[in-house]
């Protein structure tokens, strides 16, 4: 048992203790749950951009399957998933085949996956595909 002091009593914890606790409580626990959700949102965010960077390589590979004369064919437009099972993000995945020299020996290939969440997103994979 602690021994009493002069002006020591025991009348417990005052109210304004207990507001002031609980307030102390409210802002730690505030700040605890805004790291949580701004973790998440970013997760969410790098998730998405791992899977445009693979949409756009995806395409590159198929570009780089097709015959050399077909490569200035496969250029266009197409709507893409980013990630239909969380989010149901969707997006837009453009090819541009460019001849690099004028010649036909060699195409700059540019496939870039754009989409939107809370600001509109890009990410670009450029490759040189050349005539052996």
């Amino acid at each position: 048992m602690i021994k009493n002091y002069p002006g020591h009593t025991d009348r417990g914890v005052t109210f304004i203790e207990v507001v002031i606790s609980l307030l102390l409580l409210g802002v730690v626990a505030g700040s605890i749950i805004g790291v949580f959700v701004i973790s998440k949102a970013s997760a969410i965010r790098a998730k998405h951009r791992a899977c445009a960077i693979n949409l756009a390589r995806e395409k590159i590979e198929m570009i780089k399957a097709v015959d050399y004369s077909e490569v200035s064919a496969q250029a266009g437009v197409e709507a893409v998933a980013i990630d239909m099972e969380a989010t149901g993000t969707t997006g837009q995945r453009t090819t541009v085949v460019s001849d690099v020299y004028g010649n036909s020996m060699e195409y700059k290939v540019t496939s870039t996956v754009t989409w939107i969440e809370s600001a509109p997103f890009e990410e670009k994979v450029i490759t040189l595909i050349s005539q052996h």
